[in-house]
């Protein structure tokens, strides 16, 4: 019997995890997730920058480059 669209997604999807393949069906939908799941609550973070932090976790600015961890990293009063 001939595997079914769904369990070829899923095994393409675990195999692309375990390689930490960042340009496959499983990065892919990764960052086009977590776009869409940030923008529900609020986020004004485009779709390239989404990809960017998960590509280099880095957002690029006008006049700075920000590493996703100094933003982690930042005590809760710095950031409001």
């Amino acid at each position: 019997m001939a595997e079914s669209f769904t369990a070829q997604l899923i095994r393409r999807f675990q195999i692309e995890q375990k390689k930490n393949d960042h340009g496959g069906v499983y990065a892919f939908a990764q960052r086009t997730l977590a776009y869409h799941s940030n923008r529900i609550e609020g986020s004004t973070l485009t779709e390239k920058q989404t990809a960017s932090l998960f590509d280099t976790g880095t957002l690029t600015s006008e006049d700075a480059l920000i590493r996703a961890k100094d933003i982690n990293d930042r005590p809760l009063s710095d950031v409001q």
